[in-house]
C-alpha cells in the first residue's frame, strides 16, 4: 500500500507525458505534409483541424481568416509542447518532499483545455492520505515500544550497577538489558575473570588431555571425544546442530583446521591405577565420557566439560563463550541390591501352593491364545467344583452321589486320564 502510493502519480504522469508525445509527433506531421502541402483553403482547414484536435479539447469558432487560424494553432501546439515540458520537469527533477511533489503537479493542472481525457490526482491524495495516517500510528507504537524498552534497560543497567548486586545477577542483567534494547534474538556474550586456582586446575585437566583419554584409546578408539560427541548427537538436539555447522564449515572452507573438542573434568585429581603393582604411583583420574577402567571408582560428582577454543586457553586473561548444551547424568553402579513385592500384603503373605501345568492340547501344533485362554478358563471352572465342602451337598438332590470322586479327564489321548464314563460303556457293551 505505501509504495503504490507514492508510485503511483510518477506512473500515472509518465503514462500522461508518452501519450502527449505520441499526439505532438502526429500534430508536428500533419503540420509539416498536409498544411503545407494543402491544395486550397478547404483543405488547409481540414488539415488544421485534425492538428487542433491533438492538442486541444476546444475547437476556434467562429472560424477566423486562414492565415489567422493557422497562427492560432500553431500557438496551441506551442502550449501544448510547453505543458509537456513542465509536466516531463516535474517527474524528472521531483522536490525534496512527497507533499512539494504533489504541490508541483497541482499547478500546472488542470489540463482539460489540453487534453479531452481528464487527469486529476483525487484518488493518490487520498491514498497518500491514508498512507500518511498509517505511518503516523506506526511511527507513535514504535515511540511508545522504544520508550518501554528504554525504560526496561534503564532499570537493568541500574541493578547492575548496584554494588549489592551478585556478580551472577550482573551478567543476567545485562544480557536482559540487551535483549530489551535490540530484541529477544540479540546475544550479548559476557566475559568473566577466573580465580588463579581455578585457571591452574583448568590448565592442568587440558595439559593432562591424553593421559585422562589414555585407558579409552588404549581400547583402540583413536578420539575417544568425537565418538562420545557424535554419539550423543543423535539424542540431543542441540549438539545435532552443532555437528551439522562443523560438517558445513569444513564444506565451505576447505582446509580449515578441524574443530577439535578438548576434554576437561573437574574437580581434577589422580589416583592410583594399580596399587598391587605400582603402589604410590599417580595418574590424572580417567575420562568418565565413554568407558572406564574396572578399578576406578567414582567418590564424586564431575563435571565433564568438553569445548572448542578458538585460542589456546589462557588463565591470566578474560574468558567468554557460547555454552551450547548441558545435561545431567547419573553413573549407573556395577551392581545393585534390590527386592520386587506385588500386591504385598505381610500377614498373609505366603509361598504359592499350587502351579497350572498346561499342555498344548493339539498334537504337533504350538499354544495359541485361544487355546489358553480355554485352559485357564477350565482349570477356573474344576477349582470352583472342588472348592464344594460336602456339607455345602448335604440336603440337596446331589447328596445321594455323595462322596464323589472328581477325576480330569481329556477326550483327546495326550495325557494320562481316568474316564469312567468309558467303563460305563464297556460294561452297557457287555450287557
Amino acid at each position: 500500500m505505501e509504495e503504490r502510493s507514492v508510485r503511483w502519480p510518477a506512473e500515472k504522469l509518465k503514462e500522461r507525458i508518452e501519450n502527449w508525445d505520441k499526439k505532438l509527433a502526429e500534430y508536428n506531421d500533419i503540420m509539416a505534409n498536409e498544411v503545407a502541402a494543402a491544395a486550397d483553403d478547404d483543405a488547409k482547414i481540414v488539415a488544421l483541424r485534425k492538428a487542433e484536435a491533438l492538442v486541444s479539447s476546444e475547437f476556434i469558432a467562429p472560424l477566423p481568416a486562414i492565415l489567422q487560424y493557422e497562427a492560432d494553432v500553431v500557438q496551441k501546439g506551442s502550449d501544448f509542447g510547453l505543458k509537456r515540458d513542465a509536466l516531463e520537469n516535474s517527474l524528472k527533477n521531483p522536490p525534496a518532499t512527497l507533499q512539494q511533489f504533489y504541490d508541483t503537479l497541482q499547478a500546472e493542472l488542470p489540463l482539460a483545455q489540453l487534453d479531452p481525457v481528464a487527469f486529476n490526482l483525487d484518488d493518490e491524495l487520498a491514498e497518500v492520505q491514508r498512507f500518511v495516517e498509517k505511518m503516523s500510528a506506526q511511527a507513535s507504537a514504535l515511540k511508545a515500544n522504544l520508550a518501554a524498552r528504554n525504560t526496561k534497560a534503564t532499570d537493568l543497567i541500574t541493578e547492575y550497577d548496584a554494588p549489592s548486586t551478585k556478580p551472577e545477577r550482573k551478567a543476567e542483567a545485562m544480557k536482559e538489558a540487551g535483549k530489551a534494547i535490540f530484541g529477544e534474538e540479540f546475544l550479548l556474550v559476557a566475559q568473566f575473570e577466573i580465580s588463579a586456582a581455578q585457571g591452574n586446575e583448568w590448565q592442568n585437566s587440558l595439559s593432562a588431555k591424553d593421559q585422562v583419554l589414555a585407558f579409552q584409546m588404549a581400547k583402540g578408539d583413536s578420539r575417544p571425544v568425537d565418538t562420545w560427541f557424535y554419539g550423543a548427537a543423535r539424542v540431543r538436539e542441540k549438539l545435532a546442530h552443532l555437528e551439522n555447522a562443523m560438517m558445513l564449515a569444513e564444506g565451505f572452507q576447505p582446509g580449515m583446521p578441524d574443530l577439535e573438542l578438548l576434554p576437561t573434568q573437574f574437580p581434577f585429581r589422580k589416583w592410583v591405577p594399580d596399587p598391587v603393582a605400582n603402589p604410590g604411583i599417580e595418574a590424572p583420574e580417567p575420562w568418565l565420557g565413554l568407558e572406564w577402567p574396572a578399578a576406578y571408582k567414582v567418590q564424586e560428582e564431575k563435571l565433564l566439560y568438553s569445548a572448542n577454543y578458538a585460542t589456546p586457553f589462557n588463565l591470566a586473561t578474560l574468558q567468554c563463550g557460547l555454552l551450547i548444551d548441558e545435561w545431567t547424568e547419573v553413573v549407573p553402579s556395577p551392581e545393585e541390591t534390590t527386592g520386587l513385592s506385588f500386591h504385598y500384603d505381610r500377614p498373609n503373605n505366603e509361598p504359592p501352593q499350587a502351579w497350572l501345568l498346561a499342555i498344548a492340547p493339539t498334537i504337533g501344533r504350538n499354544w495359541t491364545w485361544e487355546a489358553l485362554v480355554q485352559a485357564l478358563h477350565e482349570t477356573l471352572d474344576l477349582a470352583k467344583q472342588r472348592a464344594v465342602e460336602p456339607s455345602q451337598v448335604e440336603g440337596t438332590a446331589l447328596g445321594v452321589f455323595s462322596p464323589a470322586t472328581v477325576f480330569p479327564v481329556t477326550p483327546w489321548a495326550i495325557t494320562p486320564s481316568l474316564n469312567l464314563n468309558i467303563v460305563n460303556k464297556m460294561v452297557l457293551n457287555d450287557e
